[in-house]
């Protein structure tokens, strides 16, 4: 176990919590996180006069056995890792029933850090000046079952449905042999070339903001359950499920153009998806000839059965960040295809509401390869649009 104890170095008044511990995974994502700590983070924490302990993790889990360990109301922790990171110092708090009561700082070092993003985190260099203010946010979170495998358990980013989960699965079965992003590529390719093996069919409740309930029965290529603004990306209070239908598969480049970095959907669902809504609840039971579920689950495949559902928790856990969420991502995050047929009729009758930032879609092509498609027998007939 790697411990690093740097007191502090100024006597200045300290907001509570008086102490922090950082959990600090080495190897996650581009595998910075420890660089950044030791370079950016502790000096710019010591320069504050706040006290702090480097906690690195060795294994799967560690960081869940920290959370529990470290974490409480006068003891806040910052987590320093990917999703996974994030998720298991997250688990550490549930299990130790101290969830509601530590503040956390999350500092992004995965591959593609869609919830700082979103949310508009402070970086290493500016989360101790967030820190020493008093500053947080209470955010929600997403509450997810679907049998024995997934219990109540608490979802922060997105769950991925179709097309998503393919991906995340090819980069877990690949890891080993050709590498992750190797796995990545080849399933994504796979999913956008042969929709129909992609898409899963079955009956979609949501139970509305308002109270009401709608059902949808249909077959559907991608469907995102997420806390993020479906017109412009930022995190919001709010729960949000949008969804491709597969008849609306708008071509194998147009969602390889979605795929391409950065990636569509941190700014952006409006311009490719076929719908969306605001809801309290969703509820999928997926058809049995699709098998049974699988999800991307904060970046992680994960089996369920052939039921699940997502309740918004709000205010549900405490991050250190300005309260208020950003009006749009940055500007070089922003990345929107071309406006596709079915979400061009969606925003007609849904536009965005005032105020609201939405990133200017691409010119639509006047022809395009794979613009638009049909299925036949598994394969994908391509038409162009003129």
């Amino acid at each position: 176990l790697k411990v690093f104890y740097y007191p502090a170095v100024c006597t200045l008044a300290m907001a509570t919590p008086s102490k922090w511990v950082v959990i600090c995974c080495p190897v996650a994502g581009k595998k910075t996180g420890q660089q950044v700590v030791e370079q950016e983070l502790i000096p710019a924490m010591q320069k504050l006069g706040i006290e702090v302990e480097v906690v690195m993790t060795e294994r799967a889990k560690h960081a869940t056995e920290l959370a529990k360990q470290h974490g409480s109301a006068t003891t806040g922790l910052i987590a320093v890792g990917g999703d996974g990171t994030i998720h298991e110092v997250m688990d550490g708090l549930i299990e130790g029933g101290k969830l509601a009561t530590v503040r956390l700082g999350l500092l992004s070092q995965g591959t593609m850090n869609f919830y700082a993003i979103s949310g508009g985190l402070p970086g290493a260099a500016d989360l101790p000046t967030v820190i020493k203010s008093g500053t947080f946010r209470k955010q929600g979170l997403m509450k997810c079952n679907s049998g024995p495998q997934v219990k109540d358990m608490m979802c922060f980013e997105a769950l991925y449905f179709g097309v998503g989960y393919h991906p995340a699965k090819g980069a877990q079965e690949w890891r080993n042999s050709m590498g992750p992003m190797f796995g990545i590529m080849v399933n994504l390719v796979n999913a956008c070339m042969f929709p129909a093996k992609a898409a899963i069919s079955g009956t979609m409740k949501l139970t509305l903001s308002d109270g009401k309930e709608e059902t949808l029965q249909d077959t559907f290529y991608w469907i995102v359950v997420t806390q993020r603004n479906p017109y412009n990306g930022t995190l919001t209070d709010d729960m949000w499920v949008s969804w491709i239908l597969l008849e609306d598969f708008p071509g194998f480049g147009r969602m390889m153009d979605f795929f391409a970095p950065e990636m569509e959907c941190l700014s952006s669902l409006t311009a490719a998806f076929s719908a969306h809504k605001k809801v309290k609840k969703f509820e999928w039971v997926q058809d049995d000839k699709c098998g049974a579920i699988g999800v991307c689950l904060d970046g992680d495949p994960t089996d369920g059965t052939q039921t699940i559902s997502v309740e918004h928790v709000p205010r549900a856990w405490n991050i250190c960040a300005d309260p208020s969420y950003p009006k749009r991502v940055p500007e070089e995050k922003t990345s929107v295809g071309w406006l596709t047929p079915a979400a061009k009729r969606w925003l007609n009758s849904n536009p965005a509401p005032p105020g609201t930032f939405v990133p200017e879609p691409a010119p639509q092509p006047t022809s395009w390869f794979c613009a638009g498609s049909r299925e036949t027998d598994g394969e994908v007939m391509v038409e162009a649009k003129q």
